[in-house]
Formats: C-alpha cells, structure tokens, sequence
C-alpha cells in the first residue's frame, strides 16, 4: 500500500502476544536492514492492525524507540473483517508471526486470507512447522525460523528490494473455497 508519500508498507494483521508472539525480532532485523540500506530509511512503514495491549505498551514503545523505529511504526485498532481484507490487498509484504511453542502443527486461518489477497508474504515461523512446510511447499513466500535474526534481516532486504514475489495464481486459487468445497464434494460423493 503506497500511502501519500509513496511508502513501502509491512503490514501484521491480528493480535500479539506478549512472552508467546511478538515482533520483537522481527523489529530487531527490520531496525539492522535499514541500517545496511539506508536509501530505504524514510520510505518503508511497519503497520499493526489489532493493536492490543502489547502493541500499545511501554515496552514495545521503548523497543521501537530504543531501535530507532518508532516513526516507521504505526498500530491500528481492530477493524471489520471485510476492511481487513481491503487492507491485506493493499499493502506491500504481508508479516506473518508464528512463535515456537505447541503450534508447530497448526496453520493460522490468517495464512490462508494472506493467500487469498495474493500480496509477498514474510512468514517468520519455526522451520519444520506446518505454516513453514505449507508457504515452501506452494511457493507462498519466504520463511526465516523466529530465532534466525540474520535470516530474517536478509528477507526484509529482498523485500525491500521487490525480490519477494507474488504467489502464483494458479496456486492462490487451489487455496480458494470454490476449489476447496469442490474437493469436498470429490471426497464425500468417494465414500
């Protein structure tokens, strides 16, 4: 989403969790991207969408201050589903965080509207996970494992650079509830 001074807009949709999912690192990696690319320093954003009492904290504050990104930085309270979506399919990369702990074995609904809307897609998740096998398998996206800093400091430059690509349509469209209820239909009407 290019806003009205042209900026490359990240953007996380849903809630964070403090101690569970953060985007602490991710924050982290961002702040030493723009400091190995300085020509993008006053043209790229981070928007939260479901701004909770993390992302409104001092804490998280005090990070993004203490890393020099607090005017990159924007929160924004819940909005309605189909707003949402509107705001998926506008913005530059989609950010998915996914932490490890006992989710290794579930994909967030989240990943399949990220899908749906068709943007680059960043998923920081635990290699091995589902999410991770999943945006590999059908070439979603990049996937930096949550505790590769470095890894994902690379990913966020190529991003930057445009060198994150669209997911194919073709495969968008597998992921589609046409698609998927009409693979439903195959299995009932096998038994």
């Amino acid at each position: 989403m290019r806003d009205s001074r042209d900026n490359y807009i990240v953007g996380h949709f849903g809630a964070l969790y403090p101690a569970i999912r953060t985007p602490d690192t991710f924050l982290g990696a961002f702040s030493e991207a723009l400091e190995e690319n300085p020509d993008f320093h006053d043209s790229v954003k981070v928007h939260f969408y479901g701004a909770d009492d993390y992302t409104c904290s001092k804490s998280f504050q005090d990070l993004i201050d203490t890393l020099g990104i607090a005017s990159m930085v924007e929160y924004h309270h819940y909005i309605d589903h189909d707003r949402v979506l509107l705001k998926m399919a506008s913005v530059d990369l989609l950010l998915l965080l996914q932490p490890h702990c006992s989710t290794n074995y579930q994909i967030p609904a989240k990943l399949y509207e990220y899908i749906a809307v068709r943007r680059p897609l960043l998923a920081v998740a635990p290699e091995g996970s589902a999410t991770s096998r999943l945006v590999k398998k059908y070439n979603l996206g990049t996937v930096c494992d949550p505790d590769d800093r470095a890894s994902i400091k690379s990913a966020i430059a190529q991003a930057l650079k445009g060198e994150i690509k669209l997911p194919d349509e073709d495969v968008v469209n597998k992921f589609s509830a046409r698609h998927m209820a009409g693979k439903l239909v195959e299995v009932m009407n096998s038994l």
